[in-house]
């Protein structure tokens, strides 16, 4: 009977000087830093309590530049609210302060979880929304590259290598290039679990259970979109896992304290979904966009370039001890989930991989995944395809640099980060242009609108507001949409302008653009065209709200005029407390109803 092998033998058995091992973490994070920093520049300089990063590209994109910003402005609305919510009540995280008075309201679009968790450091030491989103960006790609590096240094024992894969992961310009949505590329939780799931089979510490937990709790609380990438990608590297190192070190207790966050995690995030869709309340999105062949290739969305390209090619030619510095090899696992993320992204264009499979497995990953429904852009789960290939572009360069003498091997690996850099950055300061960059969208909503919302607090009112409009009527000849844009998008800029003020003020809002549209917000469109009617207002203080804010607007004035006339009356059941030339609100003063045997 032999003894199992020790745990040396999953060791790096490359020579590695210690300096390199213990410098390489802080030149990965150098060399990320920098161009990230460079990447922010313009919102730092304007104030990241007053600007957020938007692509400039963006102006091309005709009435499709408008959904975009209006989608920025319920992102950092709904990041910076969880952020506080995170700190405050985390029980009521799905509370959210849009769509009142509907309940679990953050279900009826993404929950942006991860992000929100990186906002709420920046969040609890200043408590601005635009800063706090604006760190949660930063953070969100600089730890993304920080994992690639942690995970490709640890297969190879190449530092050199890490920060290669690192810099095609970060700045992999689809995802680098929509900071609005950034969220839905966040694939670092995944990359965590791989890192951490071979350490913990191999060596069996509990270090690498805890983080293998963490990574995997990530990843379910960054979007729909990686986190079915990351379970396409994940099955089949379990399945390698167990053959390769069976359960020799890792512990039942070890395991189960994976599960046992996993569950949590998943239990916190999927349950009010779960009770929506229960109620018939997340309808099946009729618009779905799929990842067509062509986006692969050079001229496609999805096109990772030839230098990644050719280092992954170069990692798939090599044998496992010419590319790897660990016993086992990865690869072969990372390529079925990479062609089961191609075919599930591709959905009904999936023939050219698997004879159309790709809209069944679909069609049943709605049906296994709650919420998944309320997404519409399944060609973003081809994020998976991108860390294969960004994890085999460092596995290649780090077998590139094994093959000259040893002395070459450091000036060859500086050449090489260079040259990557070069082809992935495109630093200014060498005449290049890069591929993607920021420009400063001023957010923060004015001053005195701000102290319009603070105002109305004083009398000690902070319940939910009822904010008109509902209707998606057209402006007025004489009118203009005060947020900029098109007359025909001026309600869904004021319902998500709604949601961002949100976050100042903290009170819930009727303001509503999520994803779904909530049975409860439809009710409310019945009774906003008499809402001065004493039936009216009795029902609206029923469902709970304490403020009425009428935003003026020409098709509303019989509103504000009926508002303002039950005021005046002697026995008042709505109040004004403040208003200026663009709103006028009212507090509820519904007299408590009486019992009739009274």
């Amino acid at each position: 009977m032999t003894s199992d092998p020790p745990a040396t033998q999953e060791m790096e058995p490359l020579p590695s000087k210690p300096w390199t091992r213990r410098l390489g973490p802080l030149w990965a994070l150098a060399i990320l830093s920098a161009p990230l920093a460079w990447l922010f520049r313009e919102i730092w300089s304007h104030g990241a309590r007053l600007a957020v990063p938007l692509p400039p590209h963006t102006e091309g994109f005709g009435m499709m530049r408008e959904f975009i910003e209006n989608d920025q402005l319920f992102t950092v609305g709904v990041v910076a609210r969880n952020a506080a919510a995170l700190l405050r009540s985390p029980i009521d995280f799905f509370e959210a302060a849009h769509c009142f008075p509907a309940e679990n309201s953050l279900a009826f679009g993404e929950p942006m979880i991860t992000l929100s968790l990186l906002a709420a450091p920046a969040h609890l030491l200043t408590g601005d929304p635009l800063l706090s989103y604006n760190a949660a960006l930063f953070l969100q790609y600089l730890i993304a590259g920080m994992a690639m590096y942690l995970l490709v240094s640890d297969w190879t024992g190449s530092a050199a290598g890490g920060i290669i894969a690192s810099l095609f992961y970060v700045f992999y310009w689809p995802s680098l290039g929509d900071p609005v949505h950034s969220y839905t590329y966040d694939t670092t939780g995944v990359v965590l679990a791989l890192f951490f799931s071979r350490r913990l089979f191999a060596f069996g510490h509990w270090r690498d259970a805890a983080g293998l937990a963490a990574g995997i709790a990530l990843q379910i609380g960054a979007s729909f979109y990686p986190l079915i990438a990351a379970a396409l990608l994940g099955l089949p590297f379990a399945v390698w896992l167990l053959i390769r190192y069976r359960l020799r070190r890792v512990r039942a207790t070890q395991l189960a304290l994976v599960v046992a966050v996993a569950a949590s995690a998943a239990l916190f995030t999927f349950e009010p979904y779960l009770e929506l869709a229960a109620a018939g309340t997340l309808p099946y999105r009729t618009f779905q966009h799929f990842a067509k062949p062509g986006s692969y290739l050079p001229s496609g969305m999805l096109w990772p370039g030839w230098p990644c390209l050719a280092l992954a090619l170069t990692a798939l030619l090599g044998r496992g001890r010419q590319v790897l510095g660990i016993e086992a090899d990865p690869r072969p696992a990372l390529l079925i989930g990479a062609f089961a993320v191609a075919i599930l992204a591709a959905g009904p264009y999936s023939g050219w991989l698997l004879a159309g499979a790709g809209k069944q497995v679909y069609l049943f990953a709605l049906q296994m995944i709650p919420g998944l429904a309320v997404v519409r852009v399944p060609a973003r789960i081809s994020v998976g395809v991108q860390l294969v290939l960004c994890v085999l572009a460092g596995l290649g360069a780090a077998r590139l640099l094994r093959l000259p003498p040893r002395r070459f091997a450091p000036p060859l690996a500086v050449a090489l980060i260079l040259l990557v850099f070069c082809v992935t950055v495109q630093p200014p300061l060498l005449g290049m242009e890069p591929p993607t960059s920021y420009a400063p969208r001023k957010m923060r909503p004015p001053a005195k609108l701000l102290a319009f919302y603070a105002s109305l607090e004083s009398p000690g009112d902070a319940g939910p507001m009822l904010e008109l409009p509902f209707h998606r009527k057209l402006l007025g000849d004489n009118e203009v949409n005060p947020y900029g844009g098109p007359k025909r998008l001026w309600y869904f800029s004021e319902q998500a302008q709604q949601v961002l003020l949100a976050a100042y003020h903290g009170r819930r809002t009727s303001g509503c653009v999520a994803s779904v549209i909530p049975p409860e917000r439809e009710a409310l469109h019945e009774l906003e065209d008499r809402v001065w009617h004493r039936r009216v207002l009795r029902e609206l203080a029923r469902l709970g709200f304490t403020t009425i804010v009428v935003h003026h607007r020409s098709q509303h004035t019989a509103q504000l005029a009926g508002l303002q006339r039950e005021a005046r009356r002697v026995n008042p059941w709505v109040r004004r407390v403040g208003g200026d030339d663009y709103r006028t609100a009212f507090a509820l003063t519904v007299p408590a109803r009486r019992d009739r045997g009274s």
